[in-house]
Order: structure tokens, then C-alpha cells, then sequence
């Protein structure tokens, strides 16, 4: 006799620890014969009308896991010849952020779960998956850590602040964080927004200062020695974060057609700012034993005198707590797809 195998129920997915979901809402294929039922909180399991994350939203957000500004990143131009710098850096854009863009965005739309690269991992390799989690839950924690005590650095040497009166800042921060994911998305999504504008505009300020000074044949300088574990380690540092913007894949309305635009709108945005910024620095200072930590804000005073220096140290301030606040939303999805 050719029996049907007995149906897999609800008391059976119980005894395994199994939380079931609606498969066919999830993906098409997660329903196909032999496939286990995914073991994870996907957006199948939040009604459409509760996904409030849009493209804008995602892009504001999405803009401190993939960049936050040049500040900071002055030690880059130190690492070898323009030429061979900006080369190299447009080459990994290529070679490594489209591709890790790409692949995001179409594991985002395919299984848009809180969490992301773990959701993911757990969805292919099972158990696995705990072990994935938690160095990314981990990764996210301690570079999340450093943020507060460098805006602290900053507004020290800056206010001329006493050790206690800086340690306040790192602790302003924290708590203003946590007040606003306590507060709902909608207040997240605003504040990565005031923090977006306020950031990137003085980026810009000093890129549009510094344009009719643009050197080419600075720029196009290619004698010198490389350190290339320094330009290998920051351009790859540069784009690493196009993984994290899967981490609110279950928050996002429409992923499928999300996620490609804001791919499409981030990915020229961040090689931009990691080129064309730099070659008005190297132009109006070809020295690159120069370019070390709070540089640019020397060369924003020379180009846009004290304004234009105040509101560069205060966009390196906010482009902190841009960042602060986007590693702890990926860490607080991460723990989510446990």
C-alpha cells in the first residue's frame, strides 16, 4: 500500500521549538516539498501596515552603516600616492561594496527578516546560525562602544572640557539613544534624519569650498611608498557596512523594490564622499605626512575660515551619534533573530 507520510502539525513543530510562520508569504520556495518550515521571526509575520521603514527612511538610516561623513578618515591619505589611493578605493567599491550591496538587497527582498545576515545564515546552515550571531551581535556591541567616548574626545578638545564634563557627553549619548528607540521607530527614523542633514552638509560645505583649488596633477601623483595593510584595512573599512542594511529587512515596506533604490542611491553617495572630498584635501595640502586625526577640520578653517571648522567639528559630533544609533539598531535586530 502507498501511504501519505503523516502531516507535519502544530504539537510537532511545538515539541522541536519550532515558531511557525506563513511560509507562502515569506518566499515561494520556503513552501516546496522536503523544505523545512524557517525557524525565524520574518516579516511574513508582521502585517504590511506595520512595516513604516521606506526608502528615504532606509537610506537615512542605512547612511551611517555605510559611511557617516569623512570625518575621521584623514589617515587614509597617508597611506600611499593619491593616485594609487583613489585607484585602490574605487576598485573595492567595485570589487567588494557592489556585490556585498547586491547580495544584500537581493537576500532582503527574498527573506525579509529582523536581523538580517544572521536571519540568513540561520535560514541556511540551521544551528550554525548561533554561532554567526553572536560575533555579529558582538561586532556591532564593541564598535558601537567606541563611539561615545570619541564624541567625548571631540567635544573636549573643542569646548576645552574637563575629563568629568566630557564623560558627560558619552553618557548623553547613551541615554538619548535609548530614550529614542524607547519612544518607537518613527522617532529613530527622525532623528537618523536630523543627524543625516546635519553630518553631510558640512561634507559637502567643504567639498563645494574647495573646488575651484582642485589640483589634478596633485590628485594624479603616483611616486611614493604604499602601506598597504593601512589602505587595504580603511578602503575595505570604508564599505563594509552595505551587510547591515539587512539587519531591519522585517520593518521594511515593499523590499523588493526598497532595497535596489536604496542601494542605488547609497552606493554613489559613499564613493563620492570617499573621493571627491579627498582630492580637494590633497589639492589644497599635498603633504600626506599631514593628514593625521582632525585634519580636515584645519583645512575646512583655511577654506571656510572659524564657520566653516565650528560646523565641521559639529558634524563630526552628530555623524558619532548617527553611528552610535545605527550600530545599536543592528545589534538590537541581531538579537532579535536569535
Amino acid at each position: 500500500l502507498e501511504l501519505d507520510p503523516p502531516p507535519r502539525t502544530q504539537d510537532a513543530h511545538a515539541q522541536r521549538g519550532i515558531h511557525t510562520t506563513d511560509t507562502h508569504a515569506m518566499c515561494p520556495s520556503a513552501a516546496s516539498p522536503g523544505r523545512n518550515a524557517p525557524l525565524l521571526h520574518t516579516a511574513s509575520s508582521t502585517a504590511e501596515s506595520e512595516r513604516r521603514v521606506g526608502a528615504c527612511s532606509l537610506v537615512v538610516i542605512g547612511f551611517f552603516w555605510v559611511s557617516g561623513g569623512i570625518y575621521g578618515s584623514e589617515d587614509l591619505l597617508s597611506a600611499g600616492p593619491p593616485l594609487v589611493i583613489f585607484g585602490f578605493v574605487l576598485t573595492v567599491a567595485l570589487t567588494f561594496a557592489l556585490p556585498n550591496a547586491l547580495m544584500t538587497a537581493e537576500l532582503a527582498t527574498f527573506l525579509p527578516a529582523d536581523g538580517g545576515q544572521v536571519a540568513w545564515v540561520y535560514e541556511a546552515l540551521g544551528s550554525v546560525g548561533h554561532h554567526n550571531a553572536l560575533w555579529v551581535w558582538l561586532c556591532n556591541l564593541l564598535d558601537a562602544a567606541v563611539y561615545p567616548q570619541l564624541a567625548a574626545s571631540y567635544g573636549s578638545h573643542a569646548l576645552r572640557l574637563d575629563p568629568s564634563q566630557s564623560q558627560a557627553i558619552a553618557y548623553c549619548f547613551v541615554g538619548g539613544v535609548c530614550l529614542l528607540n524607547l519612544c518607537g521607530l518613527a522617532a529613530v527614523t527622525a532623528s537618523q534624519t536630523f543627524c543625516f542633514a546635519l553630518a553631510l552638509t558640512p561634507c559637502l560645505a567643504f567639498t563645494a569650498a574647495g573646488l575651484p583649488r582642485l589640483d589634478f596633477s596633485a590628485v594624479a601623483a603616483s611616486e611614493g611608498d604604499v602601506s598597504w595593510e593601512l589602505l587595504l584595512s580603511w578602503a575595505v573599512w570604508l564599505y563594509s557596512g552595505f551587510s547591515s542594511l539587512g539587519s531591519m529587512a522585517g520593518e521594511v515596506r515593499t523590499p523588493q523594490l526598497t532595497y535596489p533604490l536604496a542601494v542605488a542611491l547609497l552606493l554613489p553617495l559613499v564613493t563620492l564622499l570617499n573621493v571627491v572630498p579627498f582630492a580637494v584635501a590633497l589639492s589644497v595640502d599635498p603633504v600626506r605626512e599631514h593628514f593625521t586625526a582632525g585634519y580636515f577640520g584645519e583645512l575646512a578653517d583655511s577654506l571656510g575660515g572659524r564657520p566653516l571648522r565650528a560646523s565641521f567639528s559639529a558634524g563630526a559630533i552628530v555623524s558619532l551619534l548617527g553611528l552610535y544609533h545605527s550600530q545599536i539598531l543592528a545589534a538590537e535586530r541581531t538579537s532579535l533573530a536569535v
